[in-house]
């Protein structure tokens, strides 16, 4: 039987993958997805015994500071993204989820840098942020413990 921390690294896998897809083609992210994914969230953090706090608090760290973040910046970064990182925020915990943010803006960083200098895009024109989000949490092997 497959233990609770694989199924939730499974469902924040297909979910954020969902909201990559939904980004990427329609330049937005389904809210009834994230909400199902937040209940998901907390209710796999009850049945596994983890901590609520923990969950909720990285929730809506992130999903407050990017909802600030896309107010202030004009659009430069969108709800969706903070919508992302509020349900990364509650299978990853503050810490982990911190370092998903900083890991997803490395890489997309890098990628628009390489666009830039190819000349295949433009310095102000918006790309979709989640497939980066999703990257970054392959990449770092879904944050094994």
């Amino acid at each position: 039987m497959l233990e609770m921390q694989q199924i939730s690294r499974a469902v924040l896998l297909i979910g954020v993958g969902g909201m990559a897809l939904s980004d990427s083609r329609y330049r937005q992210v389904s809210v009834p997805l994230a909400c199902v994914l937040l209940t998901a969230g907390l209710l796999l953090r009850a049945v596994s015994g983890e901590s609520l706090l923990s969950g909720m608090a990285g929730s809506l760290t992130a999903g407050i500071c990017f909802t600030l973040f896309a107010g202030m910046s004009g659009g430069s970064v969108g709800y969706g993204d903070a919508l992302a990182f509020a349900v990364t925020g509650m299978y990853l915990g503050t810490v982990r989820n911190l370092l998903l943010i900083c890991g997803s803006s490395f890489i997309c960083g890098i990628f628009v840098f390489v666009l830039l200098i190819l000349r295949r895009t433009k310095r102000n024109e918006k790309i979709a942020f989640i497939p980066f989000i999703l990257i970054a949490y392959v990449a770092f092997g879904c944050f094994s413990e």
